[in-house]
């Protein structure tokens, strides 16, 4: 992965759409922005980061993290973002 990385990142920044720009694109069509506006509280979400990780076969973010020992760090950082 660090060997990778450089270029991973790159292209990912290239795929991903980011949180502002897509928060706008769903505003613009009225469409939830956050898991309030859909009747879900934030200890509900953050439950669920860890409950997604399950549902899934494939192998996502959510497993990479775990790998790495930063699952509760991403989600803490998440939730402490001011995004919420």
């Amino acid at each position: 992965m660090i060997e990778i990385w450089p270029e991973l990142k790159r292209d990912l920044e290239h795929q991903l759409v980011g949180f502002s720009d897509f928060k706008t694109m769903l505003q613009q069509v009225d469409a939830p922005v956050s898991p309030m506006d859909i009747g879900i509280g934030l200890d509900r979400l953050r439950e669920s980061y860890g409950l997604a990780q399950l549902i899934w076969k494939r192998y996502r973010i959510l497993d990479f993290t775990q790998e790495l020992g930063i699952f509760e760090i991403c989600v803490t950082n998440i939730f402490n973002s001011e995004k919420y």
